[in-house]
């Protein structure tokens, strides 16, 4: 049979200052932990941000690229309706001037 007593004993005791002296350790060293992490967290956005700050720039010197790129094939259309209009005209087939 089962028999409960409302005795409480020195081993009790001690058993119960271990609970709580390791209870309190572990909330204090997962305190640590996550001060940690949020000191790892800052570092990684502030690098977040300056690859995004890199980005930006390529992206501003692609679209620079792409315009230089526009302004040559325009260019190079020109030269090219230039010639034509040149051979055009020493052979004799261009309409007269004025």
């Amino acid at each position: 049979m089962i028999s409960f007593s409302n005795q409480i004993d020195l081993g009790h005791m001690v058993i119960l200052i271990g609970y709580i002296v390791t209870a309190i350790g572990f909330v204090y060293g997962m305190r640590g932990q996550v001060h940690r992490i949020g000191d790892r967290m800052d570092g990684f956005l502030e690098r977040m941000a300056a690859v995004e700050i890199e980005i930006k720039k390529l992206t501003d010197i692609a679209v620079a690229l792409a315009r230089y790129d526009e302004r040559i094939l325009a260019t190079t259309t020109r030269l090219n309706l230039m010639d034509k209009r040149w051979e055009e005209l020493r052979a004799g087939k261009g309409s007269e001037l004025g």
